[in-house]
């Protein structure tokens, strides 16, 4: 049986900032998954996920 690594971690980044009536904040929160030979690279702020790398799919690409 093969030995498969897989390590995952997480960064979180809040932001807040309140100006008159705008109120801007979001979350950031970068993936990166190893998982064998395989590497893949998630960005997800908000309800929003894209994948900025990932190498079964070749490398970079938008998502």
């Amino acid at each position: 049986m093969p030995y498969v690594v897989k390590y995952k971690a997480v960064f979180i980044l809040d932001n807040s900032v309140k100006t008159g009536s705008y109120d801007m904040s979001y979350a950031l929160t970068l993936v990166i998954e190893v998982n064998g030979n395989l590497l893949q690279v998630t960005v997800m702020k908000g309800t929003r996920t894209k994948t900025v790398y990932d190498s079964s799919l070749g490398g970079y690409h938008t998502g």
